[in-house]
C-alpha cells in the first residue's frame, strides 16, 4: 500500500475513535445526571416514607387512646413513645 493511503486511513480510524470517545463522554455524562436526579427522588420517597410511618403512628396513638375498647394498646403505645424520646435525651446528654 502506498503510504499516503495509510495516514489517511489511520486518519479516518483515528477521526472514529474521537467521534465514538465524545458519544460515549456526552453518554456517561447524561447517566450520571440521570443518577443523580434518580438518587434524589429516592431521597424524596424515603422522606415521603418517613413522614407517612410518622402520622401513621400518630394516627394509632389518637385511635388508641379515644378507644376505650383496648386500654392495654394505649399504654403500650405510650411506653413505647415514653422509650424513644428517653433514648434521643439519652443520645443529647451524650
Amino acid at each position: 500500500m502506498d503510504e499516503n493511503t495509510l495516514i489517511v486511513s489511520l486518519k479516518q480510524k483515528i477521526n472514529k475513535l474521537i467521534s465514538l470517545y465524545e458519544f460515549k463522554k456526552d453518554e456517561i455524562t447524561k447517566l450520571k445526571n440521570e443518577l443523580i436526579e434518580k438518587n434524589n427522588q429516592l431521597d424524596s420517597c424515603e422522606n415521603k416514607i418517613n413522614e407517612l410511618e410518622l402520622k401513621n403512628n400518630q394516627l394509632k396513638l389518637a385511635k388508641a387512646l379515644v378507644n376505650n375498647d383496648e386500654p392495654n394498646d394505649a399504654k403500650l403505645r405510650i411506653n413505647k413513645m415514653v422509650r424513644e424520646i428517653d433514648k434521643c435525651i439519652a443520645l443529647l446528654n451524650k
